[in-house]
Parts: C-alpha cells; sequence; structure tokens
C-alpha cells in the first residue's frame, strides 16, 4: 500500500536470504515508482541486484584488518583470542569459534578458548570441546594439524572424519572451518568456526585466514 502511495519511491534495501539448496546469498532490493500525468502511481518496478560477492569481500577486509589491529593493541594472547574469536565470528556471520593449542609432550590438541553467540545453545558442545584432546588427523582441528593448511567442511552432519558430530546436531550446526597457527614451519595451534547454515568451500576466506594464522603465530 505504500508502495502504490508513492510513499517509498527509490526505496532501497539490502538483505540476506536463504536459497532452498542452503546457500545464503545478500541482495539489494530497489523500488521504483511510474507515474501518471496526475502524480497517481500507475504501476512500479522491484529490481534485485546480487550483491553476495561485494559483501563477502567487505566482510573478509574488515574481519582480516580488524585481527591486525587486535594484535597491535592486545599485549598477550589471552586478551588478544577472545577478542579475535568473536570478531571473526561476528564480522563474517559464524556462530561459534575456539582455539586449539597444541600439546607438544602429548602430541594432543587442547581446546584453549571459545567464543560463541549468545543465542546458540552451545553448553554439550563447548563441554565436550573443553573435554576432549584432539589426536593428529582427527576432526576438523586434528585434520589442519596434519595439513598445516586451512579446512573446510560443508556440513559436519556428513562428514564422516568429525568425533564430535552428536554435539554438533544438538547445537543445530552444519558448516564448519579451520585454519592453522603457525610461526614458520612450526605448528602451535588451530582455530575453528561453525555455521548453522550449510556453506560451500570459500576458497578467498581460506586464503585470507592462512595469512592471519601466520600473524597470530608471530605474535
Amino acid at each position: 500500500n505504500r508502495v502504490l502511495a508513492g510513499e517509498i519511491d527509490g526505496y532501497s534495501l539490502d538483505k540476506r536470504f536463504i536459497r532452498k539448496d542452503g546457500r545464503v546469498i545478500y541482495a539489494t532490493i530497489s523500488l521504483k515508482c511510474l507515474r501518471l500525468a496526475d502524480g497517481s502511481v500507475d504501476y512500479f518496478l522491484a529490481l534485485m541486484q546480487d550483491i553476495t560477492e561485494r559483501t563477502q569481500v567487505a566482510r573478509r577486509r574488515r574481519a582480516y584488518f580488524a585481527i591486525t589491529q587486535i594484535l597491535a593493541d592486545s599485549p598477550s594472547l589471552n586478551e588478544a583470542t577472545p577478542r579475535i574469536l568473536q570478531t571473526v565470528g561476528e564480522t563474517l556471520g559464524w556462530e561459534i569459534g575456539d582455539l586449539w593449542i597444541r600439546d607438544s609432550d602429548a602430541n594432543v590438541l587442547r581446546c584453549l578458548k571459545v567464543w560463541h553467540d549468545p543465542s546458540v545453545n552451545v553448553d554439550q558442545f563447548l563441554s565436550v570441546s573443553y573435554e576432549r584432546t584432539i589426536a593428529p588427523g582427527a576432526g576438523l582441528p586434528g585434520r589442519v594439524w596434519t595439513s598445516s593448511k586451512p579446512a573446510w567442511i560443508p556440513d559436519v552432519r556428513k562428514d564422516d572424519n568429525f568425533p564430535r558430530a552428536p554435539f554438533a546436531v544438538e547445537a543445530g550446526f552444519h558448516a564448519g572451518f579451520g585454519f592453522p597457527i603457525v610461526f614458520g614451519d612450526k605448528f602451535l595451534g588451530a582455530m575453528e568456526f561453525f555455521s548453522r547454515e550449510i556453506r560451500e568451500p570459500d576458497n578467498a576466506l581460506l586464503k585470507m585466514f592462512d595469512s592471519s594464522g601466520s600473524q597470530i603465530g608471530q605474535f
């Protein structure tokens, strides 16, 4: 009715959509009224422009520079880690992120820090992450460890190497990605993030976090 009355002529809105296949897209919706000679609205046009790539590029850039700034401002990794996890999660739309540190003596990974969106119930997933250790090659952090490269899981529920799958399902998680924290050739740990959406691999994102993992490792 507001469109037909001409009240929102030229209105535009950026909106997030989820397709039937589970993929998330971003689009700009623009409305334009076409009027008769007396000024009344004859009909209107609604145009939709896919801005997914542009939105993702902007978000990746914000996340990268935010991580750099956090490392520059923080006196210790203990203080920087929660801020990095939260910034990545909120900027890129992932509901939980955690840091795994290598225990060289036991040759396992241990979960050191976790951040999560307050709206998500992750109690069981969080508990099992803190309680368990991860061996080389096991789960997402373990495969990042053995390859020393970022890794992506479109849907953890369909992954045959994800020991925490039952708890991820309970929390409603689907997609996950992780990247190594390294200093030179030395693997120090891994960060991982999970989303309640099914997401196909984003190679540009993985490449960016490959660089960020080296930054954090140097720090």
